[in-house]
């Protein structure tokens, strides 16, 4: 199942805390975010 979500840091941290496995594509502003959040998984 895939889904695509727009939003922004907010929204990717939301999704980090729900979810297993995250694909990425955008800025690396929010990459560093989205890398930061689930090490930490």
């Amino acid at each position: 199942m895939a889904c695509v979500v727009e939003g922004d840091a907010e929204i990717a941290k939301y999704l980090l805390e729900k979810n297993g496995i995250i694909f990425f594509t955008g800025s690396t502003r929010i990459g560093k975010i989205i890398a930061e959040k689930a090490a930490k998984t």
